[in-house]
């Protein structure tokens, strides 16, 4: 299936979190919580990040979802959400989403979770502007 913005949407190696990157989203990171998922976000100019990539970090849990299939739901559409979104987020920054039980409850569709991950960005600051400039991050304002 094409994607209707003609760029490429897939998640490569270098845009998903190692260990470390989770580590150091929990330890440097702002965390905003909404229904479906409380999102973590590192600014635009993580220290250490070498290659410059927006990433993204995703996490489930089995207390939270019991059952295998309910936990890839949960995962598939958090990772859609940020595929569908991935050029509205400012260069470089580090989202981290760890998931809710209200995506698996019956009718939640992917354009709800993707309006949720939208209203995230605004709220963390790490939305780039349609001019296609980038959004200061908290962390570089304050003197």
């Amino acid at each position: 299936m094409a994607n209707p913005g003609g760029t490429d949407a897939r998640l490569r190696r270098g845009e998903r979190f190692c260990r470390a990157d989770y580590r150091r989203t929990f330890a440097e990171g702002k965390s905003f919580p909404s229904r479906s998922f409380v999102g973590w976000a590192l600014g635009t100019t993580a220290e250490g990040s070498t290659t410059g990539a927006t990433k993204l970090g995703v996490v489930v849990s089995r207390r939270t979802f019991p059952l295998a299939v309910e936990r890839n739901r949960a995962k598939r559409l958090m990772r859609e959400a940020f595929r569908l979104s991935k050029g509205e987020i400012a260069q470089g920054a580090w989202v981290l989403l760890i998931g809710r039980h209200h995506l698996v409850e019956k009718g939640v569709a992917v354009a709800a979770v993707a309006r949720e991950f939208r209203r995230f960005l605004h709220k963390a600051n790490i939305a780039a502007h349609a001019e296609g400039k980038q959004v200061t991050t908290r962390q570089e304002a304050t003197p």
